[in-house]
């Protein structure tokens, strides 16, 4: 029976690391503990195949832990009470904004637009309603919010992301599943900022979200290797290093003891974050718990 369990999860999720050396999986043990942990890509393409490793890590433990959650109960305070988007960009930023949701209109229309068809949806009803819906957030969290959108567009979304995967893996199996932060932590933590908005809104929109780069970057995290997000993160901390600091630097800095307690117990654990959380060689976890005296090896 536990064969026949393997051999359907291989056919239900492929042998991609058949086909490479390495995986995005690693074993990280103390003098008698072992635990896994994984990077992730947070949005896939339908059909994506998660490496083997993957399989090796979750059926060998009894709880999945992962960054954290969106609670549809709890409404996250995005901005200091009285304020609102405009108050954190500049009005030549806001226009970039505006410039691009309409691209994005159209684009996902498939039609190409003159001048009196930009102008005739940037004063439309839904491109209002939408421009004040933004208002409501803070640049982070903007920006995030249009860029699910162009990525889902090109087919990668987070339903079929390795969180998803995993997660439903895991609730399959009912394994417990733990978080490392508080529900929407990175959406409150950059709400509490300010003067960080312009640099990281045009730091996006001139990199293309990173869109182009997406196909690499999956390809190197099949075979543990990244590169290419690498350059991302180094992008993001030259255009925007409180953004960096707040969504990279110190986020790692509250896990890596999380994950060091995980490893003083006997329970069996998967850790799975951003895949640059894990290999980042200034501050990534995989170097700090090398630096903290544990074994650190890359699964196949």
């Amino acid at each position: 029976m536990k064969n026949f369990f393997w051999f359907v999860f291989f056919i239900l999720f492929g042998l991609t690391s058949l086909a490479y050396g390495k995986s995005p999986v690693w074993k990280v043990c103390s003098s008698n503990h072992c635990i896994y942990v994984a990077g992730s890509v947070h949005l896939l393409q339908e059909g994506t195949d998660l490496p083997i490793a993957f399989v090796a890590a979750l059926n060998n433990s009894d709880h999945l832990v992962l960054e954290s959650f969106n609670d549809p109960n709890i409404t996250p305070k995005l901005l200091p009470f009285g304020e609102k988007l405009s108050d954190q960009l500049s009005s030549e930023v806001l226009l970039k904004i505006d410039e691009l949701i309409t691209r994005i209109h159209f684009t996902s229309k498939r039609i190409i637009p003159n001048e009196e068809l930009i102008k005739s949806e940037r004063s439309s009803p839904e491109h209002i309603n939408i421009m004040n819906g933004l208002q409501a957030t803070n640049p982070y969290v903007a920006m995030n919010m249009i860029s699910s959108f162009k990525y889902s567009m090109a087919g990668y979304m987070s339903n079929d992301g390795v969180e998803a995967i995993v997660t439903k893996y895991a609730k399959n199996r009912k394994m417990e599943i733990l978080y490392l932060e508080q529900p929407y932590y990175t959406y409150i933590v950059m709400g509490q900022m300010k003067g960080y908005g312009d640099n990281y809104v045009l730091g996006l929109i001139n990199s293309g979200f990173g869109l182009n780069v997406m196909p690499i970057v999956v390809d190197e995290w099949m075979r543990g290797e990244g590169a290419a997000i690498l350059q991302d993160n180094l992008e993001l901390r030259n255009d925007s290093p409180a953004v960096y600091k707040a969504t990279v630097v110190d986020r790692n800095a509250n896990w890596l003891p999380q994950i060091v307690n995980f490893l003083k117990t006997s329970k069996r654990v998967f850790v799975v974050v951003g895949f640059s959380h894990l290999i980042n060689p200034e501050n990534g976890l995989l170097e700090s718990l090398r630096k903290l005296g544990y074994s650190v090896e890359q699964m196949p």
